[in-house]
């Protein structure tokens, strides 16, 4: 999953003609960790705490295949693969040069290929209640 930095935040933009009080009391579900709430006269912000869990907001899928090496190009890498009794979740370096490579089953017997990774983040997931906030009584005719 993917996280705020330290000093990240989620800004709520309230309508116009919200009125927040000054407990606003903030329910959030998506959001882990520790985190502060403040409400202003237009938005309700929510701030990552200070050595708190990061915020998750989502999550980073990575996908990795194959550039040259024995299997036909972009064949998919396998996670984790064995190679001389090591078990690896990623792409390595070993025995190629400095250039990361992958296994295409989970036993490495000579079919690999140089890694070529991107990664998909997923949306931010997050629904919020916020209570105590207060439309101002309809003042129409």
């Amino acid at each position: 999953k993917a996280s705020f930095p330290p000093d990240g935040a989620v800004v709520i933009n309230l309508p116009p003609d919200a009125i927040p009080s000054s407990g606003a009391s903030v329910t959030a579900q998506g959001l882990q960790g520790g985190f502060t709430v403040t409400a202003g006269a237009s938005s309700v912000v929510l701030t990552r705490n200070a050595g708190a869990a990061p915020m998750v907001y989502g999550t980073t899928a990575v996908k990795c295949f194959t550039e040259g090496g024995t299997v036909p190009r972009h064949s998919a890498c396998h996670f984790p693969f064995v190679y001389q009794g090591a078990t690896l979740f990623e792409c390595t370096e070993v025995d190629n040069g400095g250039v990361k490579w992958c296994a295409t089953g989970h036993l490495f017997v000579g079919y690999w290929g140089n890694c070529f990774c991107n990664s998909t983040e997923n949306f931010l997931d997050i629904s919020v209640q916020i209570a105590t906030i207060k439309n101002p009584p309809f003042a129409g005719r």
